[in-house]
């Protein structure tokens, strides 16, 4: 048997009724080989009013007829979830499938498909009892300034650093550009009807996966996309979720605009994208979010030496097409008349 954290797995897959056959390791899952068929089991770092609400989201969705999904399985007690010395524990069905690459658009196109038919499933989802999760509707405004005032910060420690070469030089011959995208950033969303787009979610609870990446979708043999890990699962614009796809896929294919008109197509023809969230999208995607992410951590996060040079790896990786993203965001910006 595999262990996990010093103790065997199977009295944990009794919780579910489980008599497991052979337990592999793959990532940070288990693929656990049970009489009763194929299973996924996980250590979640989610507390228990997340894990309920994550749990009656899906069965919301389940209900809507979204079906392309790895829902929890029950344990024999009808709990969602197993805690245990302070550590949460979930089963779900093993899904087998291949990660979508960024770079096939017939595989991207399907995830998109398949990202617009979960948002229209959430709709008029109500959480119950001691279900809870993050609600991130509204804040998006104060979230982007506050990022652009560390980046900037970030960019002067750079400026004001003596390192030749490396990380800080990086970002000094990067941070005007930098600075320029992250502030428009934030006067694009504060011109944009964000406040309206907000509103038309009044007396509703707009559900967001969370993160949207390659990894949490898999293509099946009929080129359709299924959904994995809704650890992060939250309260938020479906636009947001969009945005992580889109941004994600458009720094692996430099920034071209006929890769997310592909995803954008797709989704749109399962799920109409209004004016005012295309405006926050384009707000959005101009924000430089990876090399703010990476350098909050070579900054703030104490990165031991050996871990430097992939960090340094990562954000030369966002910035060589940085001429291609502005570019990009134009042509935007023209195609949907924003």
């Amino acid at each position: 048997m595999e262990d996990l954290n010093g103790k065997t797995i199977e009295p944990l897959l009794a919780y579910w009724g489980l008599e497991p056959l052979a337990v592999n390791a793959v990532r940070d899952v288990y693929r656990v080989q049970a009489r009763e068929g194929l299973f996924c089991f996980k250590e979640v770092k989610e507390k228990a009013g997340k894990l309920r609400f994550i749990a009656q989201a899906l069965r919301h969705l389940e209900a809507n007829g979204f079906n392309r999904l790895a829902a929890f399985r029950p344990t024999l007690q009808g709990e969602s979830f197993v805690s245990e010395k302070g550590k949460y524990y979930i089963v779900t069905p093993w899904l087998d499938g291949e990660e979508p690459d960024y770079r096939n658009q017939e595989q991207m196109g399907a995830t998109a498909r398949t990202l617009a038919e979960f948002h229209l499933a959430t709709e008029g989802f109500v959480p119950q009892g001691d279900a809870e999760a993050k609600v991130k509707v509204g804040k998006w405004d104060k979230k982007l300034k506050k990022q652009l005032i560390e980046l900037v910060d970030y960019c002067s420690r750079a400026e004001n650093s003596g390192e030749a070469g490396g990380f800080d030089q990086l970002m000094r011959v990067h941070s005007p550009w930098l600075g320029q995208q992250a502030l428009a950033a934030c006067q694009l969303l504060n011109s944009s009807p964000y406040d309206q787009l907000i509103r038309q979610y009044e007396g509703k609870l707009p559900i967001c996966h969370g993160d949207t990446a390659a990894r949490n979708f898999l293509i099946d043999g009929q080129n359709q996309a299924w959904m994995i890990d809704f650890d992060s699962m939250a309260v938020d614009l479906p636009i947001v979720d969009l945005w992580r796809l889109l941004r994600r896929t458009l720094r692996k294919g430099e920034w071209r605009m006929q890769e997310a008109g592909n995803i954008l197509e797709q989704y749109r023809q399962v799920r109409p994208l209004s004016r005012q969230e295309l405006q926050f999208l384009h707000a959005l995607l101009h924000f430089p979010e990876r090399p703010w992410r990476l350098a909050k951590r070579y900054y703030e996060g104490g990165i031991p030496e050996e871990e430097r040079a992939k960090l340094l790896e990562r954000v030369e990786e966002y910035l060589a097409p940085w001429e291609n993203k502005s570019r990009f965001l134009d042509e935007f910006a023209v195609h949907y008349a924003l």
